[in-house]
Protein backbone atom coordinates (compact mmCIF):
# COMPACT_ATOMS: atom_id res chain seq x y z
CA UNK A 1 0.00 0.00 0.00
CA UNK A 2 2.43 2.59 0.86
CA UNK A 3 4.73 1.19 -2.28
CA UNK A 4 1.52 2.48 -4.46
CA UNK A 5 0.87 6.06 -2.34
CA UNK A 6 4.89 6.66 -3.10
CA UNK A 7 4.23 5.67 -6.78
CA UNK A 8 0.90 7.96 -7.10
CA UNK A 9 3.00 10.40 -5.61
CA UNK A 10 5.96 10.55 -7.84
CA UNK A 11 3.28 10.61 -11.13
CA UNK A 12 1.68 13.86 -9.66
CA UNK A 13 5.06 15.16 -9.27
CA UNK A 14 5.73 14.15 -12.92
CA UNK A 15 2.27 15.93 -14.07
CA UNK A 16 2.86 19.11 -12.02
CA UNK A 17 6.73 19.41 -13.57
CA UNK A 18 5.24 18.89 -17.04
CA UNK A 19 2.96 21.17 -16.63
CA UNK A 20 4.83 24.18 -15.14
CA UNK A 21 7.48 23.41 -18.03
CA UNK A 22 4.43 23.77 -20.95
CA UNK A 23 3.45 27.10 -18.97
CA UNK A 24 6.54 28.80 -19.32
CA UNK A 25 7.50 27.54 -22.98
CA UNK A 26 3.62 28.76 -24.21
CA UNK A 27 4.55 32.23 -22.58
CA UNK A 28 8.01 32.38 -24.11
CA UNK A 29 6.03 31.46 -27.14
CA UNK A 30 3.41 34.24 -26.95
CA UNK A 31 5.93 36.79 -26.31
CA UNK A 32 8.23 35.84 -29.31
CA UNK A 33 4.57 35.84 -31.17
CA UNK A 34 3.50 39.14 -29.56
CA UNK A 35 6.60 41.18 -30.51
CA UNK A 36 9.24 39.24 -32.66
CA UNK A 37 12.61 39.12 -32.05
CA UNK A 38 15.23 42.04 -32.89
CA UNK A 39 16.72 40.45 -35.96
CA UNK A 40 12.61 39.93 -37.12
CA UNK A 41 12.05 42.72 -39.31
CA UNK A 42 9.25 42.81 -41.66
CA UNK A 43 9.24 45.56 -44.35
CA UNK A 44 5.92 47.40 -44.99
CA UNK A 45 5.00 49.46 -48.17
CA UNK A 46 7.33 52.11 -47.58
CA UNK A 47 8.62 51.48 -44.51
CA UNK A 48 9.62 48.51 -41.65
CA UNK A 49 7.62 46.90 -38.96
CA UNK A 50 9.96 45.51 -35.54
CA UNK A 51 8.26 45.13 -32.20
CA UNK A 52 5.23 45.46 -33.47
CA UNK A 53 5.59 48.91 -34.16
CA UNK A 54 5.99 50.29 -37.85
CA UNK A 55 7.85 53.07 -37.92
CA UNK A 56 7.23 56.44 -39.45
CA UNK A 57 3.43 55.39 -38.90
CA UNK A 58 2.35 53.71 -35.25
CA UNK A 59 2.16 56.70 -33.12
CA UNK A 60 2.98 56.33 -28.80
CA UNK A 61 -0.80 55.41 -28.49
CA UNK A 62 -0.21 52.21 -30.71
CA UNK A 63 2.98 51.76 -28.51
CA UNK A 64 1.11 51.31 -25.28
CA UNK A 65 -1.34 49.57 -26.96
CA UNK A 66 0.93 46.57 -28.35
CA UNK A 67 3.72 46.72 -25.37
CA UNK A 68 1.60 48.15 -22.10
CA UNK A 69 2.03 51.14 -20.39
CA UNK A 70 5.08 50.11 -17.74
CA UNK A 71 7.10 53.10 -19.95
CA UNK A 72 8.35 56.40 -18.97
CA UNK A 73 7.96 59.72 -21.27
CA UNK A 74 10.69 62.68 -21.48
CA UNK A 75 12.22 65.19 -23.69
CA UNK A 76 16.22 64.56 -23.92
CA UNK A 77 18.14 67.56 -24.93
CA UNK A 78 21.68 66.53 -25.61
CA UNK A 79 24.63 68.76 -25.77
CA UNK A 80 24.55 70.98 -29.06
CA UNK A 81 21.25 69.09 -30.37
CA UNK A 82 17.44 69.89 -30.32
CA UNK A 83 15.61 68.20 -27.92
CA UNK A 84 13.77 65.20 -28.98
CA UNK A 85 10.73 63.09 -27.51
CA UNK A 86 11.48 59.42 -26.17
CA UNK A 87 9.17 57.27 -24.59
CA UNK A 88 11.30 54.42 -22.94
CA UNK A 89 10.79 51.13 -21.33
CA UNK A 90 13.18 49.92 -18.95
CA UNK A 91 12.29 46.13 -18.55
CA UNK A 92 11.21 45.68 -21.91
CA UNK A 93 11.37 41.15 -22.91
CA UNK A 94 10.64 39.81 -25.96
CA UNK A 95 10.89 36.18 -25.85
CA UNK A 96 13.98 34.95 -24.73
CA UNK A 97 15.88 38.86 -24.65
CA UNK A 98 15.57 41.49 -22.54
CA UNK A 99 16.56 45.25 -22.40
CA UNK A 100 15.77 48.90 -22.84
CA UNK A 101 13.76 49.90 -25.49
CA UNK A 102 13.67 53.13 -27.00
CA UNK A 103 11.41 55.15 -29.07
CA UNK A 104 11.58 58.39 -30.96
CA UNK A 105 8.70 60.66 -31.76
CA UNK A 106 8.39 63.21 -33.99
CA UNK A 107 7.52 66.55 -32.82
CA UNK A 108 7.57 70.13 -34.04
CA UNK A 109 10.74 72.11 -32.12
CA UNK A 110 8.20 74.43 -31.03
CA UNK A 111 6.28 71.73 -29.28
CA UNK A 112 9.15 70.39 -27.74
CA UNK A 113 10.59 73.21 -26.70
CA UNK A 114 7.09 74.31 -24.76
CA UNK A 115 6.81 70.67 -23.65
CA UNK A 116 10.11 71.11 -22.03
CA UNK A 117 9.40 74.46 -20.59
CA UNK A 118 6.31 73.48 -18.70
CA UNK A 119 7.55 69.90 -17.88
CA UNK A 120 6.95 68.03 -14.36
CA UNK A 121 10.92 67.87 -13.29
CA UNK A 122 14.24 68.47 -15.87
CA UNK A 123 17.47 66.50 -14.58
CA UNK A 124 20.94 66.53 -15.68
CA UNK A 125 22.30 63.34 -16.93
CA UNK A 126 26.28 61.52 -16.36
CA UNK A 127 26.71 62.22 -20.21
CA UNK A 128 25.15 66.30 -19.94
CA UNK A 129 22.16 65.22 -21.64
CA UNK A 130 18.94 66.66 -20.17
CA UNK A 131 16.34 64.97 -18.97
CA UNK A 132 12.41 66.52 -18.89
CA UNK A 133 10.06 64.29 -17.53
CA UNK A 134 6.06 65.19 -18.72
CA UNK A 135 3.30 65.58 -16.93
CA UNK A 136 0.48 63.56 -16.82
CA UNK A 137 -1.59 66.00 -19.16
CA UNK A 138 1.44 66.38 -21.55
CA UNK A 139 1.92 62.86 -21.75
CA UNK A 140 -1.62 62.22 -22.91
CA UNK A 141 -1.30 65.60 -25.41
CA UNK A 142 1.53 63.78 -27.28
CA UNK A 143 -0.10 60.26 -27.65
CA UNK A 144 -0.90 60.88 -31.28
CA UNK A 145 2.75 61.33 -32.22
CA UNK A 146 4.41 59.06 -34.49
CA UNK A 147 7.23 56.94 -33.94
CA UNK A 148 10.49 57.93 -36.17
CA UNK A 149 13.19 55.66 -34.68
CA UNK A 150 13.83 52.41 -32.39
CA UNK A 151 16.72 51.39 -30.01
CA UNK A 152 16.80 48.63 -28.47
CA UNK A 153 19.92 48.11 -26.10
CA UNK A 154 19.57 44.30 -25.04
CA UNK A 155 21.16 42.94 -21.49
CA UNK A 156 22.90 39.91 -23.85
CA UNK A 157 25.99 40.80 -25.02
CA UNK A 158 26.64 40.83 -28.68
CA UNK A 159 29.43 39.59 -31.01
CA UNK A 160 30.63 39.20 -34.58
CA UNK A 161 29.33 35.72 -35.29
CA UNK A 162 26.06 36.33 -33.58
CA UNK A 163 25.30 39.34 -35.64
CA UNK A 164 26.00 37.56 -38.70
CA UNK A 165 23.91 34.70 -37.60
CA UNK A 166 20.63 36.44 -37.00
CA UNK A 167 20.70 38.99 -38.47
CA UNK A 168 22.45 38.07 -41.63
CA UNK A 169 25.56 39.55 -43.68
CA UNK A 170 25.40 43.42 -43.31
CA UNK A 171 25.95 45.70 -46.14
CA UNK A 172 28.85 47.24 -44.60
CA UNK A 173 30.57 47.10 -41.47
CA UNK A 174 31.81 50.73 -40.32
CA UNK A 175 34.85 50.48 -38.07
CA UNK A 176 35.01 53.23 -35.76
CA UNK A 177 37.91 52.93 -33.74
CA UNK A 178 39.21 49.54 -31.98
CA UNK A 179 36.20 48.69 -30.02
CA UNK A 180 32.90 50.23 -31.48
CA UNK A 181 31.27 48.07 -34.93
CA UNK A 182 28.85 49.40 -36.82
CA UNK A 183 26.81 46.59 -38.77
CA UNK A 184 24.55 48.22 -41.17
CA UNK A 185 21.44 47.27 -43.05
CA UNK A 186 20.00 50.39 -44.61
CA UNK A 187 17.38 48.12 -46.58
CA UNK A 188 15.79 47.06 -43.80
CA UNK A 189 16.41 50.26 -41.82
CA UNK A 190 18.57 48.94 -39.35
CA UNK A 191 21.72 49.21 -38.30
CA UNK A 192 23.54 46.72 -34.95
CA UNK A 193 26.31 48.71 -33.12
CA UNK A 194 28.86 46.55 -30.98
CA UNK A 195 31.01 48.32 -28.24
CA UNK A 196 33.16 46.18 -26.75
CA UNK A 197 33.80 48.04 -23.87
CA UNK A 198 30.43 50.07 -23.57
CA UNK A 199 26.40 49.01 -24.53
CA UNK A 200 25.51 46.97 -27.60
CA UNK A 201 22.44 48.63 -29.60
CA UNK A 202 20.31 47.68 -32.32
CA UNK A 203 18.75 50.60 -33.86
CA UNK A 204 16.23 50.98 -36.86
CA UNK A 205 14.50 53.73 -38.46
CA UNK A 206 13.05 53.76 -41.88
CA UNK A 207 14.89 52.27 -44.51
CA UNK A 208 16.92 53.60 -46.78
CA UNK A 209 15.52 53.47 -50.70
CA UNK A 210 17.74 52.93 -53.26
Amino acid sequence: MQKMLMIAVALLLLLLAAYFYSSNQSSVTKDVASHGLPWQVEKTHDSIRVFSIEIAHSSLRDVVNALGDDYQLAVMKRPKEAGVLEMYYTSFKTGPLAGKLILVAKLERAVVDDLIARSAKTSVLETGARKSTLTTVQAKDVMSATVIAITFAPIARLDHDLVLSRFGKPQRVEKIDEFISHYHYPESGMTVIINLEGKDFVEYSQPVVY
